[in-house]
């Protein structure tokens, strides 16, 4: 019985110590498991801010095309000498120039020119 007994201590020593691995190696997958959240939360986070990033050269040609709202460029007028590009804009100007109404009496009233091409 003793004997037993003594065999009986050894293999529940034997399931113990196998047990405490077995809580250790959970512990150690639980504990990389939640890093790996933490870096699958970091690396979401870093995509989102990356993904307006991507929309950065969008917004900056939007805004050149805003800028040059008020611009017209012209093509296929060969270049000449001493040219007047002042008298040239006013020849391809249609000759219909005349101000617009305006509702503010103390302000300009806005000049509209009607170009032939454009």
């Amino acid at each position: 019985m003793e004997a037993e007994n003594k065999r009986l201590k050894m293999e529940l020593g034997k399931v113990q110590k196998a047990n405490k691995e077995m809580e250790e190696s959970a512990k150690f997958l639980s504990d990389t498991f939640e890093d790996c959240k933490n870096m699958v939360s970091e690396i979401y986070s870093l995509l989102k801010d990356f993904k307006s990033f991507e929309k950065i050269p969008q917004e900056v040609d939007q805004i050149k095309q805003y800028q040059r709202i008020n611009n017209l460029e012209i093509h296929g007028i060969p270049e000449t000498k001493n040219e007047q590009l002042p008298e040239l804009a006013i020849k391809l100007a249609k000759d219909v120039v005349h101000r617009l109404p305006s509702s503010k009496v103390e302000m300009p009233k806005p000049i509209l020119i009607k170009f032939c091409q454009r």
